[in-house]
């Protein structure tokens, strides 16, 4: 007799063992799945607050201004390629220390409103002397998503 209640006592403790681990697993694999859900809806939200800003476009037109000149000016073609309307524009250029070393730009200020269907604007800056070693062009835009920010690469020191 006491051997079959030892017996049914470590049955009863397998079972035990591995209802825990079943549970555990359960749980486990839940955590995930809400987690991977969290992920993706994190990831549907980003996709559509991108679908609704504007997407300005810089392209490098020219350069005017050498080593010895007064100043450099750089003057970039400026596009609309997202969804909204861009309300303001600014363009500007800073050192490796995070100062504005250029001119503010204004030059698409007669343009904004600027839709995706807007023809190109011209846009421009100027760095007067002494043009710094490593230079970061940024632009500033309101969108109906709000206000923007962002780092478009390093123009030339000069042409």
């Amino acid at each position: 007799m006491r051997a079959v209640n030892y017996a049914a006592f470590a049955v009863s403790i397998v079972a035990v063992i591995i209802a825990g681990i079943a549970l555990w697993r359960t749980e486990h694999r839940a955590t995930r799945a809400e987690r991977r859900d969290e992920q993706r809806m994190k990831r549907e939200e980003e996709a559509a607050a991108a679908a609704r800003r504007a997407n300005p476009v810089l392209v490098p037109d020219f350069v005017s201004g050498g080593p010895t000149a007064e100043q450099v000016h750089h003057c970039y073609v400026l596009r609309n390629l997202g969804p909204a309307v861009i309300t303001e524009v600014t363009i500007w250029i800073e050192d490796d220390d995070g100062h504005r070393v250029s001119t503010p730009s204004g030059d698409a200020s007669d343009s904004v409103p600027l839709t995706r269907d807007d023809p190109p604007v011209q846009i421009s800056v100027d760095v007067p002397q002494p043009i710094p070693d490593r230079q970061t062009l940024f632009i500033e835009w309101v969108d109906a998503d709000g206000r923007h920010r962002e780092e478009r690469g390093h123009p030339p020191r000069h042409a």
